[in-house]
Order: structure tokens, then C-alpha cells, then sequence
């Protein structure tokens, strides 16, 4: 299993980064999601983890911390932590609150609560993606 909590960008890394990118030819390929996993999956990675878009290193590393810990401690698979970390996301954007990741139940029984929660989602709760097996333990 890759975990890869990269794509933080500042206003300081925009500027430094800016010129580097310029005078490369056609290495900038290499530095998307899809194309990383793939070369990972390719090297025989079962399950990677990773951003989509840009974050910010605050962002990254409460990711980073609730992934571990719900792996580690809590025992979910891969599949399960990222939509755990999704579930967060979204309740976290709408009431500034983090709530605690252990505590929360990854099925809700009512459809009420489903379409409540499928309205809620923002785009940051699907930074967050898996490709490959979601059904890893880490042990």
C-alpha cells in the first residue's frame, strides 16, 4: 500500500515552482494522480492512496493522521478509511467541527440520512482517492 500525501501548494511554492515547470519538456506527465498510481500499480503496489487536486500542508496532514490512525488503530481496510475520511470531510466543511473518526458508522439505516449526506459533499471531500484493491488490512 502507497500513501501519498504530496500536491501542497502556497503562494511561495507557485512562484518557485513556476519556472522549473516552464523549462521542462514533457516530464509533467509523470506528476499527475492517474499516472503515478499506474506506475505504482505497475510495480506491484496492491492499493494507492493519493490526492487529486492541490492541497494545503495543514490539510495533508490531518489526512495523513486520520488515515493512520483509522488503518493502525481502528482496523479499517483502505476502502473504508477513505470513506471514512469523505464522510469527515463533508461534515467538517459544513460545521467547521472535526468530528472523531472512530466514532462515526460508515452505514446509516435511513435513506433520509443518505440524501442528506449525498447533498452535503464538496469537492475538497473528494480530493482524497484509492486506486487499486480497497479491501487491504494493515496488520
Amino acid at each position: 500500500m502507497a500513501l501519498l500525501f504530496d500536491l501542497v501548494q502556497n503562494s511561495a511554492s507557485i512562484l518557485c515552482q513556476s519556472n522549473p515547470d516552464i523549462q521542462k519538456s514533457g516530464g509533467l506527465g509523470m506528476e499527475k494522480p492517474l499516472e503515478t498510481a499506474a506506475l505504482l500499480s505497475l510495480s506491484g503496489v496492491g492499493s494507492v492512496v493519493l490526492n487529486q487536486w492541490h492541497s494545503s500542508a495543514q490539510r495533508n496532514t490531518h489526512s495523513m493522521a486520520a488515515i493512520m490512525d483509522n488503518l493502525l488503530r481502528v482496523g479499517l481496510t483502505s476502502g473504508q478509511t477513505v470513506h471514512v475520511q469523505r464522510k469527515e470531510d463533508s461534515h467538517s466543511s459544513q460545521s467547521q467541527k472535526v468530528p472523531r473518526l472512530h466514532d462515526q458508522v460508515l452505514h446509516s439505516g435511513s435513506e433520509e440520512d443518505d440524501v442528506h449526506n449525498k447533498a452535503a459533499l464538496t469537492p475538497t471531500a473528494f480530493n482524497l482517492i484509492i486506486y487499486g484493491l480497497p479491501n487491504l488490512i494493515v496488520t
